[in-house]
């Protein structure tokens, strides 16, 4: 089942499960995330998409966090 949010991005409920992990593994606590479908699939879907947009915010942090870095890299 496809769901159209307020911006009239289409997504389905797997592709975010999906995404939902592959940005928790993103974080780099260690150990692989698994979601449990059962819960999951208990979330409606603006829900997940919530969840999906604040771990990009979160993951969008690694720029700030290796900004000097990323420069030096720009400089060499």
């Amino acid at each position: 089942m496809h769901y159209v949010d307020e911006n009239g991005e289409v997504v389905e409920r797997e592709e975010l499960l999906r995404e939902i992990e592959h940005l928790l593994n993103r974080l780099g606590s260690g150990d692989e995330s698994v979601l449990s479908e059962e819960i999951m699939r208990e979330l409606e879907i603006k829900d997940l998409l919530g969840i999906r947009n604040r771990l990009i915010q979160k993951n969008g942090k690694e720029i700030e966090q290796n900004q000097e870095w990323l420069f030096g890299l720009v400089d060499s």
